[in-house]
């Protein structure tokens, strides 16, 4: 594997260049002859960087030198404080915090502040203020948000200041958060000029180590859905600073909409690396800004520990007691315990984080943005049919899904929390990577999608009167009629999805969607898939609910009779309308842009404000279809209050 250093000039180490002799000393020259000459080159650099203010944060140099592994190994030591630094360590003090990171986004600043567990930053949130710019001209915003990514990383989000609008190509400015009326020191790495702060449109967002490689999320580089990159084009970054001469190269192994897959640093050098920004080089771009490091440990159980929310809410043994009551043991609480119970609870204590002996035939995952509302009927349901376990991506909610999430404790369910806002693509591929280690098959749907396969529902019945295994049933099924049919593999099942409309509801129903919303289009729109995680290509690629995949496996499509997605698309006019808020998908147009007005994606009839038709209730209806609400109505009604559905109990009623 081929490792390249940058460096300002190939002629500066001319011992890696004459394979390590040092050449012959240079004739001396007299005393009054070197001190003119050092005086002249000091008068132009001096007029050189004040002209162009960007000598030491000027562009990488297209310069290289190959450095071979040994003598990369014995570069110099950098010191302790940037050591201290590149590490992303903690504060030095219980009194101090640290601004790793700001991003710009287009409607405010993101801050990525590292904060003691001695310091109650949100509790103190009213005396917080975003300050950009020296002692001088320094602008302050107030603070919009504060949540927790990881146990000592906050997202403090504040009002973007108006010169960020502008871009101003020389200009430096640090960003950093004030605290008033506080001893509290604050230090930061982020500082406001074109090739450091990393804005939403054109940075390295996440990174997450492979099995042997390093998968790269970038935003920027590829603009187009089915667009691939050439590999030799770009290369991944490692640095201690991007906009520093000395960087280190590794080749691009596949790069294809926002994941590029670069290959891994050698093994002796991954701990020297560890701290290093991580970013993508091309010719066209240049190097890209980066909010994302090396470390050598972030690989999916590390990222399960560090990022995901997985809920404690109180003892693994008591729920199992609780659910396998001898005298429910025929009501569809026992049902559903049954089915929760296939595989045990996620233990976050666990060494693993959750991951099983053997991997789970089944599990999903999705990416919500104020759906909390939703996802315990949407887990409920799907944990009925035989999904084992549950990744969710929460794009920044703010509509307490913790507490939904928390309650849901036994159906073995994470939350990610992911501020990167339009990546769904980005997080779905990121998602096949987290998911491997436990998983066999995920499904990508959302939480307004529900697979409701009445074929094999008609055919797979247990002893016990459950049907948790149908979604297994049909995975094996449909894999045995593939090899017998093509004497191939089966990588992904797809099901047609029907869009429901509003039903004539003006409101959400009570009882959820699967049981409020009956009538939808006639013919059906786009498809979902459940997914064979190792039949997924190299380059992730994916059109939000289905993946490219490995030549030699196959994909198959099943008939509406056997099984399909309904998509309550549709809903009552107040859920509808935070639609026009912002899309979730990476190359989708939000609505209130007046583009691309053609998309499928866009509701017909509709322009680009959230103005509500006369006649939304009973639009999007040419069909009654009521068997998915009446398999609800029979199977998770409460044996104990039969006007509720199981979703609609408070977690001490079940």
């Amino acid at each position: 594997m081929e490792i390249v250093e940058r460096r300002k000039s190939p002629l500066k180490d001319k011992s890696l260049l004459s394979g390590g002799i040092e050449a012959p000393p240079a004739p001396t020259i007299s005393l009054w002859r070197t001190w003119t000459t050092c005086l002249v080159l000091a008068c132009v650099c001096t007029v050189t960087t004040v002209i162009w203010g960007q000598w030491l944060d000027g562009p990488v140099s297209k310069t290289r030198v190959t450095v071979n592994l040994h003598q990369l190994a014995n570069l110099p030591a950098i010191s302790s404080e940037e050591d201290s630094i590149l590490r992303i360590s903690r504060p030095d003090t219980q009194r101090s915090i640290y601004v790793q990171d700001a991003v710009v986004f287009p409607d405010n600043v993101m801050l990525l502040v590292r904060v003691p567990d001695t310091i109650d930053l949100k509790g103190n949130m009213e005396n917080l203020e975003c300050r950009f710019g020296g002692m001088k001209n320094q602008s302050t915003t107030p603070v919009i948000s504060i949540k927790p990514r990881t146990k000592d990383l906050q997202m403090v989000r504040c009002s973007r200041p108006g010169w960020v609008k502008e871009f101003p190509g020389k200009s430096h400015k640090n960003v950093t958060l004030g605290i008033r009326d506080s001893d509290i020191r604050v230090q930061s790495n982020a500082v406001y000029n074109p090739q450091r702060l990393p804005t939403w449109d054109y940075m390295v967002y996440e990174s997450l180590l492979d099995t042997d490689s390093l998968v790269l999320l970038v935003k920027g580089l590829v603009t187009k859905s089915s667009k691939r990159i050439d590999v030799n084009s770009v290369r991944c970054i490692f640095g201690k600073k991007l906009t520093s001469k000395n960087v280190f190269e590794t080749r691009v192994l596949t790069a294809a909409q926002e994941i590029v897959r670069c290959e891994k640093p050698p093994p002796h050098l991954e701990e020297r690396m560890r701290g290093y920004h991580l970013s993508v080089s091309a010719h066209w771009l240049g190097v890209l800004p980066s909010a994302t490091y090396y470390n050598p440990d972030n690989r999916p159980d590390f990222f399960m520990e560090s990022f995901a929310i997985t809920p404690r809410a109180r003892d693994v043994e008591d729920a199992e007691s609780d659910s396998t009551d001898p005298s429910s043991s025929s009501s569809t609480t026992s049902k559903l315990a049954a089915a929760k119970s296939q595989s045990e609870p996620f233990d976050v204590g666990a060494d693993s984080f959750g991951a099983p002996a053997t991997k789970r035939k089944l599990c999903a995952c999705t990416m919500v943005w104020n759906k909390a509302r939703f996802i315990r009927e949407w887990v409920m349901y799907h944990s009925y049919f035989g999904v084992e376990r549950y990744f969710v991506y929460d794009n920044d909610s703010d509509d307490n899904i913790e507490e939904v999430v928390d309650s849901l404790y036994a159906h073995n369910i994470s939350r990610m929390v992911w501020p990167w806002i339009k990546t769904q693509q980005a997080a779905f591929s990121h998602c096949t990577i987290l998911a491997r280690e436990e998983c066999e098959w995920v499904m990508f749907v959302d939480v307004d999608e529900y697979i409701f396969p009445p074929y094999y529902l008609a055919k797979t019945k247990h002893t016990d009167g459950t049907d948790a295994n149908v979604l297994h049933r049909l995975i094996k099924t449909e894999t045995e009629k593939v090899r017998t049919n093509t004497g191939g593999l089966l990588g992904e099942i797809q099901f047609d999805c029907h869009n429901f409309g509003p039903s004539g509801l003006d409101h959400s129903p009570e009882q959820g969607v699967t049981v409020g919303y009956t009538c939808r289009l006639k013919n059906p729109e786009r498809h979902k898939s459940i997914v064979l995680l190792d039949a997924v290509n190299n380059s992730l690629l994916n059109v939000l609910h289905h993946f490219e995949l490995r030549t030699d496996f196959h994909s198959v499509k099943l008939m509406r009779s056997v099984a399909v997605v309904n998509h309550y698309k549709f809903q009552a006019w107040d859920v509808f309308k935070m639609k026009f808020v912002r899309r979730a998908g990476t190359y989708t147009t939000d609505w209130q842009k007046a583009e691309n007005k053609g998309s499928r994606d866009r509701t017909p009839g509709l322009g680009t404000e959230a103005v509500k038709p006369d006649d939304w209730e009973q639009r999007f209806c040419e069909i009654e279809d009521l068997r998915l609400r009446d398999f609800a109505l029979e199977t998770f009604r409460s044996p104990d209050d039969p006007e509720k559905l199981q979703w609609q109990l408070d977690q001490k009623q079940q």
